[in-house]
């Protein structure tokens, strides 16, 4: 439109590349943020489950006199899920930063060739004035949808995660063709009960 119909093959090349620009850079941070949410969550779950053995076998760290060791192994942990947190924020905030400058460059490219093209004459402010709102209605749209594929590959990531913990094997395993355990029926009565 801003090509054929308004005549401004300059502000339509400079609109054209912006949004190419945003894709290709909304696309490239998000699988590099992809990368580095899920070393996020595997971090977080390993601080996690030290976390929890800790404190459910406290018992078991005092009578071994573990209890420098565990705050160190935990501490370690903590501090690796924290640096990629850190990194997930920070490449959230660049992702946004780059693609605020996108917009404001091309907002301005078009804004310049068009007001160039208004003082030669070769243009009316009706059309400075359109090619400013096309431009605008051009990122919005973009803004929302690589908000939505963001999202949609922080939750593939968290899925994958989810499915690797669902394919791990037990350590512990009855042998093949192990009878069934056989209880007396107080200490099925016993079990029940958990």
């Amino acid at each position: 439109i801003a090509a054929t119909s308004l005549g401004s093959p300059g502000p339509a090349g400079v609109l054209f590349g912006g949004f190419t620009l945003y894709i290709a850079l909304t696309m490239g941070v998000t699988e590099w943020r992809r990368r580095i949410r899920t070393q996020m969550v595997i971090q977080d779950n390993q601080a996690g489950r030290i976390a929890t053995d800790s404190i459910s076998l406290f018992e078991v760290v005092k009578t071994f006199g573990n209890e420098e060791f565990e705050v160190e192994r935990y501490s370690k942990a903590v501090a690796k899920f924290q640096r990629s947190n850190y990194w997930t924020q920070t490449s959230l905030a660049i992702l946004n930063a780059s693609q605020a400058l996108i917009r404001a460059a091309s907002l301005v490219g078009v804004l310049v060739l068009s007001a160039q093209a208004v003082q030669r004459g070769d243009s009316t402010v009706g059309r400075f004035v359109a090619l400013q709102t096309y431009v605008l209605q051009t990122f919005a749209p973009l803004g929302f949808l690589g908000t939505i594929y963001t999202v949609v590959i922080t939750a593939i990531t968290d899925l994958e995660i989810l499915l690797a913990l669902l394919r791990e094997r037990p350590d512990v395993q009855d042998k093949p063709h192990a009878p069934d355990l056989k209880l007396p029926p107080a200490a099925a009565a016993a079990v029940a009960g958990y």
